[in-house]
């Protein structure tokens, strides 16, 4: 819907931080959240492999370990979601994997500190993509998890609860996290703005966009839903052949519990979701994005 500069969709968001609910936090000394751009890439863990989430036993999950003394190098073999129990002579590290479907690039770091994916299930109201998209982008730049609520109360309800770019941007560079609004014509504007290290809020209409309902657990392609609104998304990453844009979309996988969660036990369903990049420029209700850079 649309009212002046503002848009909003029917959506809600979760206002706590979700690696804590799902993964028994307790349990580990650290967490890592990895995100591989396809499964041609390795990352290396200080430590042992000691389980995989859902698989009783390691032999048995798609990937490769090559160990030395000390290292343990992880190839996976299949896309998605995976997590793995490190031990580090005694110290128990929890890694949260994202593997790619398709060769791609990514503005989050090799090994992230948070899960910074916020989705909007669970406030009461409507009208908070906006916020929770802002709130994303600013648990990114600073590393640090910051709640959609604070995002929504800092820009307030007017009317109907539609926010603006101009409102999202006030709030983040409130933070002291740099953040400017940019023309989005082309993929190449995409492209860039992940390739010099930021992301990127955009506005567009949801029935612009394919749906994936059959699959979407194991498909990361296209909407996990269908929907005929003004709707706020973080754009990411991209694919390497230029075909799809790579999206936090925080619509929840339902509107009672939001219960879906993919094998490492913590990621959503709207998280590394693949849209079509033409589908997306085509559908864009302004022609802007709210670019937002890690804080350095």
């Amino acid at each position: 819907m649309i009212k002046g500069k503002r848009f909003f969709a029917l959506v809600f968001f979760v206002t706590i931080p979700i690696f804590f609910i799902f993964t028994g936090a307790s349990l580990f000394d650290k967490q890592q959240f990895v995100t591989l751009s396809s499964t041609q890439q390795s990352f290396a863990v200080h430590g042992k492999v000691s389980s995989v989430r859902n698989y009783t036993d390691i032999s048995a999950a798609p990937l490769t370990i090559k160990e030395s003394a000390n290292w343990s190098i992880i190839t996976f073999n299949k896309s998605g979601y995976y997590g793995l129990n490190i031990d580090d002579n005694g110290i128990k590290i929890f890694y949260s994997v994202f593997v790619s479907p398709v060769p791609s690039v990514h503005a989050d770091k090799h090994v992230e500190q948070i899960n910074w994916y916020q989705s909007q299930f669970n406030s009461g109201t409507t009208s908070n993509c906006g916020p929770a998209s802002c709130a994303m982008t600013i648990s990114w730049a600073q590393e640090e998890y910051y709640p959609t609520s604070l995002v929504r109360k800092e820009i307030g309800w007017h009317g109907d609860g539609a926010t603006s770019f101009e409102e999202l941007i006030k709030v983040v560079q409130s933070k002291g996290v740099n953040a400017k609004i940019l023309p989005l014509r082309t993929f190449d504007d995409i492209k860039n703005i992940i390739d010099s290290g930021s992301v990127a809020v955009v506005l567009f209409k949801t029935d612009g966009v394919s749906s994936n309902v059959k699959d979407p657990q194991s498909n990361f392609f296209n909407k996990h839903y269908v929907d005929n609104v003004g709707h706020y998304i973080v754009v990411k990453g991209y694919s390497k052949d230029g075909m799809y844009v790579i999206v936090h979309d925080p619509i929840p996988s339902d509107w009672t519990q939001n219960k879906f969660r993919h094998n490492d036990g913590i990621s959503m369903l709207g998280q590394n979701r693949y849209f079509n990049a033409s589908e997306l420029l085509k559908s864009l209700r302004r022609a802007d994005m709210l670019v937002v850079t890690r804080r350095l």
